[in-house]
C-alpha cells in the first residue's frame, strides 16, 4: 500500500475517521479484533514480527483499510522502528490492541527458569515498552480532538 501523504495523513487524523493498531494480528484473535475493527476503522494496522505472516493476514482480510507494519514486541529496536514509522505516517491513534504475546506449550523441554525470561520480555516488557512508545498519539489525538481516545490491553 503507498505511503501516504501530508495531505492524506492529516486527513486521517480528522474527526472523521479512526486509526487502530493490533499488534499480533497475523493469526487467530488478534486477526478477529482486526477484522471487526475493519468495520469501524479508516485504517488497522497489522503489526506483526513476521512480515511474510503479517501480508498474508493483510491479504486475507482483503480491505483496503488493512496495513501491515512490522513489529517484533520482544526486540526493542523493533518497538522504536515501529512507533517511530507509525508516528511519522499516521500521527495519531484512536485504538490500542495489545494482543502479541509468546507462550511455550506444554510438551517444550526447555526449562521452567529458561521459559520465564522470554515470556517476561515479550509479554510483558514488550508491551508496556510499546504502549508508552504509542501513549503520547492517543492522548494527543484526544487532546486535538476532544475525542474519546481508547487502550486495550
Amino acid at each position: 500500500m503507498p505511503q501516504h501523504d501530508t495531505a492524506s495523513r492529516n486527513h486521517c487524523c480528522s474527526m472523521h475517521s479512526r486509526i487502530a493498531v493490533v499488534t499480533g494480528s497475523n493469526k487467530g484473535i488478534g486477526k478477529e479484533v482486526a477484522k471487526q475493527l475493519l468495520t469501524t476503522c479508516t485504517v488497522v494496522v497489522l503489526a506483526c514480527r513476521n512480515k511474510q505472516l503479517g501480508e498474508a493476514a493483510v491479504k486475507q482480510l482483503n480491505s483496503p483499510k488493512a496495513r501491515f507494519m512490522q513489529c517484533d514486541i520482544s526486540d526493542g529496536s523493533s518497538i522504536a522502528a515501529f512507533a517511530d514509522a507509525f508516528s511519522t505516517e499516521f500521527g495519531a491513534l484512536d485504538v490500542l490492541v495489545n494482543n502479541a504475546g509468546i507462550a511455550y506449550k506444554g510438551a517444550d523441554p526447555t526449562p521452567f527458569e529458561g521459559q520465564t525470561g522470554p515470556t517476561l520480555r515479550t509479554n510483558y516488557k514488550g508491551t508496556v515498552a510499546l504502549t508508552e512508545r504509542l501513549l503520547p498519539l492517543l492522548e494527543q489525538l484526544q487532546r486535538l480532538l476532544s475525542s474519546h481516545a481508547r487502550r486495550v490491553t
